[in-house]
């Protein structure tokens, strides 16, 4: 009795000190379940163009959101290669259509356009259930591992609590939108090089047998794949320069040097390559045009390179995406990580003109 004592003691002294808990981890059927109803809820979202399902379950990740389970904390590790989510409850549950619709309950109240909550009087989610739903409905995904046990009651009198704490391959980032709502998009949209469209809506690796993972679904053939890789491939280079607000795609290396050696240039690294010129082993290059700004309106200066107007054609893979406002003019930038972060609104408020051509990655 004076060790129990002792302990209730030393946490309220501590209110930072987890308790240990019992372990409850999950069977495999649990852990399919509870991946098969986290791409069921994202496939919801309404307008999304760019979430991805999750595929498997994997061991580690089980393993280590078991561990954290097992401690019975009140925060999550920050320093976790994994991203993590956790909920809990008062009561023996199983934990596993509980946890999700935790995550999916918020999705009514969350302001997209501000990336945040409270909008009009709306509810606000603790600290602990923001991150929950910012990490359920973040939109990468690939590999999912969950974790439960039986945690001591919170106060005198009450029941023990069920704790869940489940661990993703990516870990959400709360200054970002959760995922991409386009105005007249539809989903996947934003499926990218490495995945396509299932049926459901959500962006999956494709496999052998034409379905996606993470669940049945038949998956449409990729926008080409005729002829080959160029041999004649250079660096493109992106380039912002912030007095002027330009955006330049250079491939001249004289041109690339001057503009770099120019106060108040930004930005400065190769994003991809492209064909230096047209090249019988790909038929389908198209040239890349330089356009100045002159007024209001565009003239081409030259061509800059050659590219691909489809993804996979020759091998190409990384979509180049091309944005509009009307202070700064034309912004042409790779998806990854330049693109997202423009429609993420992280660089202000740009209009998505779509994918302009695709180039071979470095």
């Amino acid at each position: 009795m004076n060790w129990l004592i002792l302990v209730s003691f030393t946490c309220f002294l501590f209110a930072y000190t987890d308790a240990q808990g019992t372990a409850r981890p999950f069977n495999i059927i649990e852990q399919v379940t509870m991946l098969l109803l986290h791409n069921e809820k994202r496939t919801t979202t309404s307008g999304q163009i760019n979430i991805q399902c999750f595929e498997e379950i994997n061991e580690d990740m089980i393993a280590y959101a078991q561990s954290v389970a097992n401690t019975c904390p009140t925060t999550l590790p920050t320093d976790s290669r994994y991203g993590l989510a956790m909920s809990s409850w008062e009561g023996e549950f199983t934990g596993i259509e509980e946890y999700v619709e935790d995550a999916n309950s918020w999705m009514t109240y969350f302001d997209y356009e501000n990336n945040g909550w409270g909008a009009n009087g709306l509810p606000e989610p603790t600290a602990k259930e923001d991150n929950l739903f910012r990490q359920a409905f973040w939109y990468e995904a690939q590999e999912l591992g969950c974790g439960r046990a039986t945690c001591p009651p919170t106060q005198q009198g009450a029941e023990s609590t069920t704790l869940v704490v489940c661990a993703y391959t990516y870990k959400q980032a709360a200054d970002q939108r959760p995922y991409l709502v386009l105005p007249g998009g539809s989903p996947c949209m934003l499926c990218g090089s490495l995945k396509t469209c299932r049926e459901d809506g959500l962006c999956c690796v494709s496999r052998n047998n034409g379905g996606g993972g993470g669940g049945g679904g038949a998956v449409p053939p990729l926008s080409g794949t005729c002829g080959s890789t160029p041999d004649n491939l250079v660096n493109l280079v992106r380039m912002w320069y912030a007095p002027t607000t330009t955006n330049y795609l250079l491939t001249d290396q004289m041109e690339i040097s001057r503009i770099a050696a120019l106060p108040g240039t930004t930005y400065n690294q190769a994003i991809g390559r492209v064909a230096s010129a047209t090249n019988t082993a790909c038929p389908q290059l198209t040239p890349i045009y330089r356009i100045m700004r002159l007024s209001e309106g565009y003239q081409p200066k030259g061509i800059i390179g050659y590219a691909v107007r489809g993804e996979n054609i020759c091998g190409a893979t990384i979509p180049i995406y091309e944005f509009y406002q009307a202070a700064s003019g034309i912004l042409q930038a790779q998806k990854d990580p330049d693109g997202l972060a423009v429609l993420h609104k992280r660089y202000g408020s740009w209009d998505w003109q779509g994918v302009t051509f695709w180039i071979w990655s470095l």
